[in-house]
């Protein structure tokens, strides 16, 4: 198991990983004001979002569907596999959301596609 490892830091928020198990990964992901996370789809994977603190949108695509949600706190979004997503904070103070995906980032072995 490895906790807490720091990925990316930079103006749009952090996203680290917390935990890496057998069955997935839970990370948390930051979106600074009015800025957008995502925008992007993955083959094998799908996710889960809880929006600990902030506001954001949710804005989900697949194929000729598309919806937009107002997050709310505590609550699970699920993103399932082959579906664009996309985390937009149109507020003025940071979202924290707690991601669940169940598999493990593997650099050498992206499942990422714009």
């Amino acid at each position: 198991m490895v906790a807490y490892k720091v990925i990316t830091a930079d103006p749009r928020g952090v996203f680290a990983e917390l935990l890496k198990l057998d069955c997935g990964q839970v990370s948390y992901l930051e979106a600074a004001p009015g800025v957008e996370r995502g925008g992007h789809y993955h083959k094998r994977k799908s996710e889960v979002f809880i929006l600990l603190t902030g506001k954001c949108d949710l804005i989900l695509e697949n194929g000729n569907n598309s919806s937009s949600v107002r997050m709310k706190a505590f609550k699970r979004y699920v993103i399932p596999i082959d579906t664009y997503h996309t985390l937009f904070n149109n507020s003025n103070r940071k979202a924290g959301i707690l991601v669940y995906c169940n598999e493990c980032y593997n650099p050498e072995d992206e499942d990422t596609y714009k």
